[in-house]
């Protein structure tokens, strides 16, 4: 039996990240099953040897540092349909690449995981940008695109060569209706979001120059589903800071992108370098320059608020696929950890010790907005007198993984909540709550097992 699908990867000077990108891809493979074509396009570090170290990878080398060059080469070397492209940094497992394929088999024509954008160690201005628009609708459903698509053999047809245009996943993205771009519930991948707003502006003008090329050669205009941006403010007006940044964010990009179109200027690349080299030097320069250059004070204290917790956040442990709203306040971020794939809601606190108290979150933990964690409280024993003069005392919290907290939470030091347990919304954590229970209430108690028939029912 041959491969099940084609993986088509385009890599320029990727050493840093396609090792990675093909463990994760290949992980829990069976031999042979995917036909994976690496094209090192341009490179000139060690690309080429990175992804021939792992098993039944091929890789192609071209002089010729074009991604679109890369897509037509892999398409030729490619061996069998359905056909997977995908960016060199992406992060998606075997589970959610074989529902992909799956969904191909089965009849759809084109199909793609959802994205998790990835904030970890982003400064302010690039979590607030990315905060807006992680709730569009183009990033929620019949989502195409963003360094992940496939297509079957009968929905590659629909085109020849890639052309020459800067944005390969929106030409694609455009040849298709919303009702032919296949989301399999499920399957997800994870984008790295810029770590700066600088960076974040690169991108989007490479973007907005993308969907100007395309008009301009086929007069084609992708559709955009909903809600847009004052659609998800309208709904949830506590993104209207996300908004203003992402509103001033693609304002200039669309002047930048008109002008070297009309100046015939081409767009690079624009690779964000930030998301393959951890270095947090100078995030917050343009959203310094933001703020200084704005005449809302309101702006200006909210910019400040998020300065100071996204320098702790860039200290804690965070695992990959971890989302964390722009708004969690986070103190002694050297003490908390958050594991792989977790969600942390709006106005939530994750208060760490100031000696060693510490903070842990297990993997795909769910903590709905404004839940409170603290590692430390004052001792009230120790004496009278006013309470901030008297001794802290420090003890760990764990939350185990695939936990789900309600709003509203409060969870004390010393707690551990096992695996699996659900906390009701305005609950107080005082005790240990054990694996798969649910508890509720103030103080909190297990008041049955998950599984287990509720009395309402």
């Amino acid at each position: 039996m041959g491969p099940r699908a084609s993986i088509v990867i385009p890599a320029h000077n990727e050493a840093a990240v396609i090792g990675p990108t093909l463990e994760r891809v290949l992980r829990d493979a069976a031999p042979g099953e995917f036909d994976v074509v690496v094209v090192c396009n341009g490179c000139s570090d060690g690309t080429a040897g990175a992804a021939a170290k792992l098993p039944g990878v091929r890789v192609v080398e071209t002089p010729v540092g074009s991604k679109i060059a890369a897509l037509n080469l892999g398409d030729v070397v490619a061996t069998t349909f359905p056909r997977v492209y995908l960016d060199a940094d992406i992060e998606v497992d075997t589970a959610s690449l074989r529902a992909v394929v799956r969904a191909l088999e089965e009849g759809a024509v084109i199909a793609a995981p959802l994205p998790r954008v990835d904030l970890a160690g982003c400064g302010p201005g690039a979590r607030l940008y990315f905060t807006l628009w992680r709730h569009l609708g183009y990033a929620r459903e019949h989502v195409v695109g963003s360094g992940f698509y496939a297509l079957s053999e009968q929905g590659r047809a629909r085109f020849g060569t890639f052309p020459d245009l800067v944005a390969d996943d929106l030409f694609v993205y455009s040849l298709f209706r919303a009702g032919e771009r296949v989301n399999p519930p499920g399957a997800r991948f994870v984008i790295r979001a810029p770590r700066s707003l600088r960076a974040t502006l690169d991108r989007r003008t490479r973007i907005v120059f993308g969907n100007l090329q395309l008009r301009a050669a086929t007069g084609r205009i992708p559709d955009v589903p909903r809600p847009t941006p004052p659609g998800v403010v309208a709904q949830k007006p506590w993104l209207v800071p996300a908004a203003a940044v992402y509103v001033v964010v693609n304002t200039v990009a669309a002047r930048r992108a008109q002008a070297r179109l009309a100046a015939g200027q081409a767009v690079g690349w624009n690779r964000d370098e930030s998301r393959r080299v951890r270095d947090m030097s100078g995030k917050n320069a343009v959203t310094r320059g933001l703020v200084s250059a704005s005449t809302v004070k309101g702006w200006a204290k909210v910019a400040n608020f998020f300065r100071y917790d996204s320098k702790e956040l860039a200290r804690a442990a965070i695992g990959p696929g971890v989302y964390v709203s722009p708004t969690v306040s986070v103190r002694n971020g050297a003490r908390v950890s958050i594991g792989a794939g977790s969600h942390i809601g709006q106005w939530s606190c994750l208060w760490a010790g100031d000696s060693d108290g510490r903070i842990e979150i297990g993997d795909h933990a769910l903590l709905a907005p404004d839940v409170f964690i603290t590692a430390s409280d004052y001792d009230f024993d120790a004496g009278p007198g006013p309470v901030m003069d008297l001794p802290k005392r420090e003890r760990d919290v764990r939350i185990g993984s695939n936990c789900w907290l309600g709003a509203k939470v409060v969870v004390v030091a010393g707690v551990t909540i096992g695996d699996g347990a659900v906390v009701a919304a305005g609950s107080v954590v005082t005790r240990d709550i054990p694996e798969n229970a649910v508890a509720a209430g103030v103080p909190a108690r297990v008041v049955r097992m998950r599984g287990e028939r509720r009395d309402d029912q």
